[in-house]
């Protein structure tokens, strides 16, 4: 099944608390209440310019959502209510 929210994110959390300039003082509880558009909105916001900096993001990012990925078998009618 599903991995736990904490395990979805984990990737884009690490990251922003290794690469999050000092005055910013993210605590992983903090992370773990945030969306998965603001934590990247934030990795993306410390270098947006350097090509190395976002290939490490779209690195996280990618990782979140193959830790996201999941399947449902059921019948139509109940999945598309």
């Amino acid at each position: 099944l599903g991995r736990s929210k904490e395990e979805q994110f984990e990737p884009l959390i690490n990251l922003l608390l290794e690469l999050a300039p000092d005055e910013k003082n993210y605590s992983k509880e903090e992370l773990q209440g945030m969306g998965f558009g603001e934590i990247r909105d934030a990795l993306l916001a410390i270098n947006p310019l350097d090509v190395e900096h976002v290939k490490k993001c779209n690195k996280a990012e990618a990782e979140f959502w193959r830790r996201s990925e999941g399947h449902q078998i059921k019948p139509s009618d109940k999945l598309l209510q």
